[in-house]
């Protein structure tokens, strides 16, 4: 299976960079996972949130083509870990090849990339940054397999 994660900005910081190495090479045993960074856009040309959203949300629609696509949202579904390795054992016996996760940027998704999506979900109620968020969703992933293998990882 391939694991497209599709993120706006770029992780800056050791923290993030380790992590990110730690669970790619943790996932490279379950999946192929690819991460796809498009910039963020620092101000819109008219000043508004909006339009920052919809330009942030081109940028990632031209990014998107997995067989299924998960949209993070903090107003999205709340999974357990649990519910979460379900809905990924879901898509692989379903002949989904292809995982797409999208995560905006500072202000969130634009209503047309989650109109692409297959589901929303929600990380927690609290909000993270793009870069916490990035790796919240690399550890939740390798812990998605460990259970569907039945690993020790999650206790």
């Amino acid at each position: 299976m391939k694991i497209r994660i599709v993120a706006i900005g770029k992780c800056k910081g050791e923290w993030v960079s380790a992590a990110t190495e730690r669970f790619t090479k943790l996932l490279s045993r379950d999946c192929q996972l690819e991460i796809i960074e498009t910039p963020e856009i620092k101000k819109s040309p008219d000043g508004s949130i909006e339009t920052l959203i919809n330009r942030e949300g081109q940028r990632l629609l031209k990014k998107v083509r997995g067989d299924y696509v998960y949209c993070l949202d903090q107003h999205g579904d709340k999974l357990s870990s649990e519910q979460f390795a379900k809905a990924i054992s879901k898509n692989q016996t379903s002949g989904k090849n292809s995982l797409d996760f999208v995560i905006g940027g500072a202000f969130g998704l634009s209503q047309e990339v989650q109109s692409k999506a297959d589901r929303i979900f929600s990380l927690s109620d609290m909000t993270f940054s793009h870069q916490i968020a990035r790796v919240v969703l690399l550890e939740q992933l390798f812990r998605a397999f460990s259970i569907l293998k039945g690993s020790p990882y999650h206790k």
